[in-house]
């Protein structure tokens, strides 16, 4: 089981992801801006961030957890739309983010990009896939 932060102002978003991680088996913990995310990213082994959020955004967010948790894994989310809304998570790519997703993903990708950058638990089989998009 890993210890994953979720750094997200949407309680909707926070809410789903939060369900779908602890159905994979993971203990989640979770902050609503960058400021309280940094507080908590001690000792945990993935970060899922988005990017646009009040107080401080993924972007710095993910600039200081380099800094300060150079080891930390961190997959960046965003919801951005619009011309050259990507280079955001370009950024993030570029800046040491292992994953990136583009909102509205499926919530299999998440899954599978977790999956992907967390040590495998051969105790630890995924629930089944929840039916939420």
């Amino acid at each position: 089981m890993a210890k994953i932060l979720l750094i997200d102002d949407d309680e909707s978003i926070r809410k789903l992801l939060r369900t779908v991680l602890r159905s994979m088996g993971h203990a989640v913990i979770e902050a609503s801006n960058g400021r309280d995310g940094l507080k908590l990213c001690s000792e945990v082994d993935l970060v899922i961030l988005d990017i646009f959020m009040r107080k401080m955004n993924g972007i710095e967010v993910l600039l200081d957890l380099r800094r300060r948790h150079s080891l930390v894994k961190v997959i960046v989310i965003s919801g951005a739309v619009g011309p050259g809304a990507g280079g955001d998570l370009n950024t993030a790519a570029l800046l040491g983010a292992v994953k990136t997703l583009q909102k509205p993903f499926i919530l299999q990708e998440l899954m599978a990009a977790v999956n992907e950058v967390l040590p495998v638990d051969d105790e630890r089989l995924p629930a089944a896939t929840p039916g939420v998009n």
